[in-house]
């Protein structure tokens, strides 16, 4: 009988980064909500309304939204055009940030999860180190020194090891859910979506939880319904879908409450920054879509993609990154169906908006060698000509032994692409590649791009 080999036990100084998180959320969510002169207080939050806290907590959800854009740009190679997001997000936590501000722990969590995405395709990033010591900084600034719960908070996080990074997020995220309810109610729209968003990811043991949550953003939607608030409405609405999708597992509850969704947000238009509208619109419609597209009834499938691709791609960068998943959906979805000159017809779309994106289109390589390659090249319309293809296409002669010449090869054929032979051309090697002359232009153009990079190298 073999001997089972059992694992190492752990060391109470292994697990201190954990412990020290959750010390921290206990003490700075209870200590927030106990300081009365900031206005947060359980009576006050319940008496203005919950969408005190909520309406926090939508300004860094919009900034975790942030952090997935530039994941997606990450994943397809758009280095540049990522870049641009992350120092927007990094900007929006300065100006967002708030020393007594219980939101901000709410997406916490989530934020930290995407970065870690943008990390593992970019290493050089060095978002997650970034964004906390931008947090201690912050924390200084406020509070002045660093025994303030927020910064023992970071500093535990940067401590833990990358292999148990993701469960010190889960038991960071459900301790934080367990002490806002503690403060606000299990019902407070804050709390209930952050449950839902746990049991995404985290299913829970028993059906009577799912029930509960269900019922009671239930509650929340009829609530929002009659305070009159198209965007309270619309939040609640999406948070109740949401649920009934990937927590309750309801295809045909979420579909039927996603297409109440879909009209209400579709008829909108977007202009403005990224918001919750346009976040649910995004959702309801790949939901819709989805649906339609699992019953084979593509021509539905299909108008409910184009119509919110047409409403987000006139909006901001965020809106287009959003129409750029959709468009990548809805072309797989063609092809699969042997619609290939739609398909070609989104393929030519995702492209246009891609270079609607603010930053350069810089790929990975690029950052990692300094320079640009020559697919970044023709994106940024720096060409380099291929002189050897130009030769062969001209039947240049081949190059002469060293120690002879001759005066055939200095000649270029007139029909060689319109090229003037005047002594101010651009002359052409034995080789039969162009050496084209310095454009100084192209070199600053490069040498501004690259070095926008260094501090993220």
């Amino acid at each position: 009988m073999g001997v089972r080999e059992v694992d190492r036990p752990m060391t109470p100084g292994e697990f201190k980064s954990q412990v020290t998180v959750l010390t921290c959320l206990d003490r700075f969510v209870r200590g927030v909500f106990d300081t009365g002169a900031h206005g947060w207080t359980k009576d006050t939050v319940n008496t203005i309304g919950p969408q005190r806290l909520a309406q926090r907590a939508d300004i860094w959800d919009t900034l975790s939204d942030l952090c997935y854009g530039a994941s997606v740009l990450v994943e397809r190679r758009f280095i540049g055009k990522a870049n641009i997001c992350l120092e927007r997000f990094l900007s929006g936590v300065e100006t967002s940030f708030a020393l007594q501000d219980p939101s901000f722990i709410a997406l916490l969590w989530r934020i930290c999860l995407q970065l870690r995405g943008v990390e593992h395709r970019w290493p050089q990033s060095q978002i997650l180190h970034k964004f906390f010591e931008r947090l201690k900084l912050l924390v200084r600034l406020h509070h002045g020194d660093s025994t303030h719960d927020l910064f023992q908070l970071a500093e535990a996080l940067c401590n833990v090891r990358k292999e148990d990074f993701q469960e010190t997020l889960r038991i960071g995220y459900l301790k934080s859910i367990n002490v806002l309810a503690d403060q606000v109610g299990d019902d407070h729209p804050t709390v209930l979506h952050m449950a839902s968003v746990y049991y995404h990811y985290w299913r829970p043991d028993h059906d009577s939880v799912k029930y509960s949550l269900i019922q009671k953003l239930s509650s929340e939607w009829h609530t929002a319904c009659d305070s009159g608030d198209e965007t309270v409405i619309i939040t609640a609405l999406h948070n109740l879908t949401y649920a009934a999708q990937y927590v309750c597992d309801w295809p045909l509850v979420a579909f039927q409450e996603g297409s109440d969704l879909f009209k209400r947000t579709s008829s909108l238009e977007f202009h403005g920054p990224w918001d919750s509208t346009a976040r649910a619109l995004t959702y309801s419609a790949k939901l819709v879509s989805a649906f339609y597209q699992q019953y084979r009834e593509y021509d539905w499938c299909q108008w409910h993609m184009r119509t919110a691709i047409n409403k987000l791609e006139t909006g901001s960068s965020d809106h287009k990154i959003r129409a750029i998943l959709l468009s990548s959906t809805l072309e797989k979805w063609q092809k699969r169906w042997g619609r290939h000159q739609e398909a070609e017809s989104e393929q030519a779309r995702r492209v246009r908006l891609y270079q609607e994106i603010d930053g350069p289109e810089v790929c990975l390589r690029c950052i990692q060698r300094n320079t640009l390659c020559q697919r970044c090249k023709r994106k940024l319309g720096i060409h380099k000509r291929n002189q050897k293809k130009k030769a062969k296409s001209v039947d240049l002669p081949m190059r002469s032994h060293p120690g002879t010449s001759s005066s055939s090869d200095q000649q270029v054929p007139e029909s060689t692409s319109g090229i003037s032979q005047s002594s101010e051309s651009t002359p052409i090697s034995l080789s039969g590649s162009y050496s084209a002359a310095r454009d100084t232009s192209k070199e600053s153009t490069i040498d501004s791009i690259m070095d926008s990079f260094h501090g993220w190298q």
